[in-house]
């Protein structure tokens, strides 16, 4: 069989090979040493095939069974010398061992730029003495920090996902770190140049660019993190929560003792080592490719799997736009009244508590970041988000529902407004890391910036309209009953939202019912269907479609 292709010499050869053996050796010898090194060396190999070859005695694999019934005919030609195979699988699984291990500094890396950046949330303690070093008011210095927000969410949604496509992640840490630090060195001159325009230009605008620079990066390393990618997701969004802890005491020293000038400039400094550290640690890492995925037309992909991804990504990037805009309406609205709604409880005693009321949200936002995490690791994310708001949801009808023990009175109790709060931090922290665990699930670690940086502008409409909603309702009705009851609502209707997700299932019975038209169409046309991509492990490389 087979010799003009050669294989006689390989395949029908064996015989000959065997009997000119037992002529010069014996035959008895000859046979026991071929038993011998079957024994010895094809032992393991239940399927392999005793071969010969210039008196060399060896085992050769077989096909796996989809590619034997791809090839039609069983030939031996298209075997490999198993002893060379284990061989070069060995040293392929220690040099994948190897990188994951160094990819593993790069999420060290995107944890310390996180706490890095984590300054953008002490802003309020910049606010009174800037407000006498500069002689402003109240509402030209918060503009800065709404300015800095918008400069975030739109550095996240547009610049992330066209720099991550194109440069390295180390490089990336770099860029991020060196706007951050000239941005906030900037604005320490404002008091020396008694202008507010190096605060705009600095920490809105320079600052908050590199804050979403810093942000999208360390989500797309969550995928390297040493344990599930959940609670990878979570310590990466709890990070720069964690930095802003780590940040106050000292900027608070430094503003009793200094000014904002000196504090603000000792900032930079803080930023500039944290940030260089990072980039050491992705220089470790050694991802000398760009992570994501360039924008691409749909009729140009030959794959059927990334076709049908990016069909369905569309479609489902709504759906989450809506269940994270709903989610963190809820969450923001409340949250940022958190100080004022223990104020107008009306009680004295309530006043010297507000400082640790605030810290306990942050908190609870903080812990239910990391629960998130673990959550989305036991469980399917899509049953996180319709589970995380139904907890705000509970507590603001309840909280609405309770009545206060003096008689007459529109203030809820103390007691419903503190568990309200706990409760909203709890799930707003839940929600963020959810989101980005279900989107990196359907688009993939190629598409996910880009999928993400859409869905995170809904932040952005979320953190404008919350807050104004509640302050006039506050005005309107006098308490924040009314309030609480339309973020208990804006949380329904996001688990809503959710249920009409596509999970993981409707997405095999897709897959499937795809198969079974193929196999339909085949038999009509007296041929048969057979799909590739069925087996992971091909031995002749990537099958393209």
């Amino acid at each position: 069989r087979g010799g003009s292709r050669g294989g006689g010499s390989r395949g029908g050869g064996v015989g000959n090979t065997q009997q000119n053996n037992n002529k010069n050796r014996g035959g008895k010898s000859s046979k026991r040493e071929v038993m011998k090194n079957k024994t010895k060396k094809g032992q393991h190999r239940t399927q392999g095939v005793l071969m010969s070859r210039g008196g060399k005695i060896f085992t050769k694999k077989r096909l796996p069974e989809p590619l034997r019934f791809m090839s039609g005919i069983w030939d031996r030609s298209f075997d490999e010398e198993s002893e060379e195979e284990e061989e070069e699988e060995n040293g392929d699984e220690k040099k994948r061992e190897e990188e994951r291990k160094r990819k593993r500094f790069g999420y060290f890396g995107a944890l310390i730029l996180q706490i890095s950046l984590g300054a953008f949330y002490c802003w309020s303690l910049f606010l009174v003495p800037l407000e006498f070093s500069l002689n402003v008011g109240r509402a030209q210095l918060s503009a800065i920090f709404s300015l800095a927000t918008l400069f975030f969410t739109l550095s996240l949604s547009f610049i992330v996902p066209s720099l991550i496509s194109r440069i390295r992640p180390r490089t990336m840490c770099i860029l991020a770190t060196i706007l951050a630090t000239s941005g906030v060195f900037m604005a320490s001159f404002c008091s020396t140049a008694m202008s507010i325009f190096p605060l705009y230009i600095g920490f809105a605008g320079l600052f908050g660019i590199a804050c979403g620079l810093g942000y999208g990066l360390s989500q797309q390393m969550s995928s390297f993190a040493p344990f599930g990618q959940g609670l990878g997701t979570g310590l990466v969004t709890s990070a720069r929560a964690f930095g802003a802890f780590v940040y106050a005491p000292l900027i608070e020293k430094k503003l009793d003792f200094y000014g904002p000038d000196v504090a603000l400039r000792n900032l930079s400094y803080a930023i500039a080592v944290l940030g260089t550290v990072a980039s050491l640690c992705f220089h470790k890492a050694s991802i000398d490719i760009p992570l994501g995925l360039r924008r691409r037309n749909k009729l140009a992909v030959t794959d059927l799997e990334t076709l049908r991804r990016l069909t369905d990504l569309r479609p489902h990037t709504i759906k989450m736009w809506f269940v994270n805009t709903l989610g963190c309406f809820a969450g923001i609205s409340v949250i940022s009244q958190a100080a004022v709604l223990l104020l107008s409880r009306g009680d004295a005693t309530v006043s010297a508590n507000v400082a640790a009321g605030v810290m306990y949200v942050s908190l609870a936002t903080t812990a239910g970041r990391i629960i998130g995490g673990s959550l989305c690791d036991r469980f399917k994310a899509k049953s996180v988000l319709i589970f995380a708001p139904l907890i705000t949801a509970a507590a603001m009808f309840w909280a609405s529902s309770t009545s206060s023990a003096i008689i007459g009175s529109v203030i809820m109790p103390l007691s419903a407004i503190r568990f309200a709060l706990l409760a909203t931090g709890l799930s707003y922290g839940i929600l963020q890391t959810a989101v980005p665990c279900e989107v990196r699930r359907v688009a993939g670690d190629g598409d996910f910036a880009r999928a993400y940086g859409r869905i995170f502008t809904g932040f952005c409409v979320a953190g404008f309209f919350g807050p104004y909603v509640s302050g006039i309702l506050f005005d309107a009705f006098g308490t924040y009953r009314v309030a609480f009851q339309v973020s208990g609502l804006a949380s329904l209707l996001s688990s809503v939202a959710a249920t009409t997700l596509k999970g993981e299932a409707a997405v095999l019975r897709e897959k499937r019912a795809m198969e079974l038209r193929a196999v339909e169409a085949a038999a009509r046309n007296d041929t048969r269907y057979v799909d590739c991509t069925r087996t992971k492990e091909n031995e002749w490389g990537s099958i393209e479609t």
